[in-house]
This record gives structure tokens, C-alpha cells and sequence, in this order.
């Protein structure tokens, strides 16, 4: 039994479900927002921030204090097996942000986190479980489950499936697509940053496989090598060796984090049943190469919260949800298809394949078509119609561009 209804309950305490019940709460939404964990995460993980959603955090008054705590990457050198092929300026970027923002994870989501106290309508508890939801006429029930397993029920007039692409919305749902899983792995770390590389990003790709090097606040720098096979129980000492290896690049200090992963695509057949909707990497995976799936699940919180207003309030069309499924289901697919090339570009092995990729990333680079690079790494290039039947609303934030 239900023990009290919400507007939206939101299932998951990410960055994409925090930045959601950020927008409602400014909306004066009341809003659940419910996380099986029982902190938030203390690793880095996703690191880029682009253009378009610092745009988005502006209408929360968040994109200074996110440019304050992180690192301006406005610069990008791209090497080969054994010389340079050039380089990529963002600071002509047709934008108020005119670089990528660097910073952990774990710092957007305690912004996130702490900004959301501003808003007494939205409540956020922790250590909670979905264990069944049923969609009735006019809202959801839903039973939760605390860590101890006592059972809670609750109703919503919404529910929003942020918890990722492990979580349970999606699958009780019927909306689950198979992920498909890439033949490449990758192993990451955060390093002391010893300031040889400057504040730039550097990409090698080289006949032995990638390596990638971003600056981090608190003069730390994220290091990715990909790997012949998953590495989960490596030494310390395994990456820094790789990287010397491959780029002469010298990491004397123990990693201050490491992780292992692979690579999965998936694309959620609908954003949407019924009441129940998905965001983030609930409905859509895609390589992290180029950094896009945060900010595209940050740009589907912002087209969400759009349309949920408008549903809630009734401004809006009832087939605002539809249009959000179509339209950021279009803008993912874009995005998993820019990642999939980046990663095929780069990853290829062997001396064979450095003979035709060099002089085409060098042609990339070249003072005729770089220009027209940044823009497409910034995401300012992918095609996204925030909703038109709430213009209100649309007005009120300006910031829909993914």
C-alpha cells in the first residue's frame, strides 16, 4: 500500500537522476529520489563535462561552481606510434564555455547532491531498492525495499528510470535491448600529475594500442591504456609500464585509483511505457570514447524535466513523453554511432594499420578541416528539438542542445 503519492519518483542517485530531480525541484515538483547505495561514488569515472550541459547546470546557477572545482581542458595533442599528428583548439567553440570541463565523477554528484537541498520538495533517501512497480490508472505504485529488506510502499504520477544499465526499470518495463559488448578493454587510472604534459589532453595510437591522458583537479591526471584482454586483478606497476612503453611518458607515483572495464552498446527500444520513463544509461550505452554518454544522459534530464512539467501541469501535450523518447533516442544513436567510429579509429593494432591512420588523422588535422573538429567533440553537433508544447518552460531554461 502506497503510503504517499509523488509527482516523480526517480530510481537512481547518479549524476543524470541528480541533475533530474535538480530541474523538477526548481519546479517545485515534488520529487523521491531513491538510491540502492548508501553513499554516493568516491571513485572518478566519467570526467568530461561539455558545452551543452554546462549549459544546462546554468539554470541551476551550478556552472560557475562546476568550473570552479574542475579543469579547463582547452587543448588536445594527438600523437601517432612515434611523432606527433597534431593538435585541436577549443577556444573558438561557438559557446559561453569555450573548452571540455575535467572533473571526477564523484565531484558532479556531490554538487548535484548538495545543491539539491535547496529544493524541500525533493527528498532523497539512500539505501533503497525497486522491487516491483505496477502502473495504475492516473499514477505508479511501486514497492521498495530498505537494506535490512523491510518493504515500502510509495505513488507517483512518474517514474523515472535512472539507475543505469543494470538497473531494474528498464527490464520490468519490457523496454531491455540485448547489449552488445565490443571486442576492447581498457584499463584506467588516476595519477600525481607531474606537469610535463601541461593542462592538455594527449591521445597516442599507436601499433600497440591507445593510450589516453587528461588533466584532473588537485594536479592529478587520468591515464586509459587499452588492453589485450580485461585486466581486473592487475598490478600497479602493469599501466605505467604500458604507458612508458608507448608513450616514453613517465608515471613515478602509485595510481590513486584503477579500474578495469569493458565496452557495451545498447539502445532502449522506447524511452518510454506508459508512465515510466528512462534516462541516462537506463536507456542508452555507448564506448567512452569521446566522453559522451554522461552529457547525453545529461541532456535527456533536461528534455525530461521539460516534458514532465509540462504533463504535470498541464501545459504540455500528452504525447510530450513520445516525443522524448524519439527525440532522444535519435540523439543517442548518434552519439553511439560517433563513440563506435572514434573507437574503431583508434584501437586498431599493428604497424599495418598505423600506415593508413596516421596520414588521414594528420589530413583530420590539417589547417584546412580541424575548425571543424572541436564542435563535433564538444557535442555542439548533435541533433537534438527540445519540446515545443511547454515553451514556458523552454524559455525558462534555453538549454536543450546535447
Amino acid at each position: 500500500m502506497a503510503t504517499q503519492a509523488w509527482d516523480v519518483l526517480i530510481v537512481g542517485a547518479g549524476p543524470v537522476g541528480l541533475l533530474l530531480g535538480n530541474l523538477l525541484g526548481q519546479t517545485r515538483k515534488r520529487v523521491l529520489l531513491i538510491d540502492r547505495h548508501p553513499g554516493p561514488p568516491t571513485a572518478s569515472m566519467a570526467i568530461g563535462i561539455t558545452p551543452p550541459s554546462l549549459a544546462i547546470l546554468r539554470t541551476l546557477d551550478l556552472d560557475r561552481r562546476f568550473c570552479a572545482s574542475g579543469v579547463r581542458v582547452e587543448h588536445a595533442v594527438v600523437h601517432g606510434h612515434r611523432r606527433r599528428l597534431g593538435e585541436l583548439s577549443f577556444a573558438g567553440l561557438d559557446s559561453p564555455w569555450p573548452f571540455i570541463l575535467s572533473q571526477p565523477q564523484a565531484t558532479t554528484v556531490r554538487l548535484l547532491e548538495e545543491n539539491l537541498t535547496r529544493f524541500p520538495n525533493v527528498e532523497l533517501r539512500r539505501e533503497l531498492h525497486l522491487e516491483r512497480l505496477e502502473q495504475q490508472p492516473g499514477q505508479v505504485e511501486v514497492e521498495l525495499r530498505t537494506a535490512s529488506g523491510h518493504p515500502l510502499g510509495e505513488s507517483c504520477r512518474f517514474l523515472a528510470g535512472c539507475s543505469g544499465a543494470e538497473g531494474s526499470v528498464r527490464r520490468q518495463c519490457r523496454l531491455a535491448d540485448q547489449p552488445h559488448s565490443y571486442p576492447q578493454s581498457f584499463l584506467m587510472a588516476d595519477f600525481a600529475d607531474s606537469g610535463e604534459l601541461g593542462g592538455s589532453a594527449h591521445l597516442w595510437f599507436t601499433a600497440d594500442g591507445s593510450v589516453e591522458s587528461f588533466p584532473l583537479p588537485q594536479q592529478r591526471r587520468r591515464w586509459i591504456i587499452q588492453t589485450p584482454q580485461l585486466c581486473r586483478d592487475v598490478d600497479p606497476g602493469y599501466l605505467p609500464e604500458i604507458v612508458a612503453r608507448r608513450t616514453g611518458c613517465r608515471l613515478r607515483s602509485p595510481p590513486l585509483f584503477q579500474s578495469a572495464f569493458g565496452v557495451r552498446r545498447l539502445l532502449a527500444r522506447s524511452y518510454v511505457r506508459g508512465r515510466v520513463v528512462l534516462a541516462g544509461d537506463a536507456a542508452h550505452l555507448m564506448s567512452p570514447v569521446g566522453g559522451q554518454g554522461m552529457n547525453t544522459g545529461f541532456a535527456d534530464a533536461a528534455w525530461l524535466a521539460q516534458a514532465l512539467d509540462g504533463m504535470l501541469t498541464g501545459s504540455g501535450s500528452p504525447a510530450l513523453l513520445e516525443e522524448y523518447s524519439t527525440a532522444r533516442r535519435e540523439a543517442a544513436r548518434v552519439a553511439i554511432g560517433r563513440a563506435g567510429r572514434g573507437m574503431w579509429l583508434g584501437t586498431r593494432r599493428g604497424r599495418l594499420h598505423c600506415l593508413w591512420r596516421e596520414p588521414l588523422l594528420k589530413l583530420l588535422l590539417s589547417p584546412a578541416i580541424r575548425h571543424h573538429l572541436p564542435p563535433y567533440f564538444a557535442m555542439l553537433t548533435i541533433p537534438n528539438n527540445p519540446p515545443q508544447a511547454c515553451p514556458a518552460l523552454g524559455q525558462r531554461s534555453g538549454t536543450c542542445s546535447s
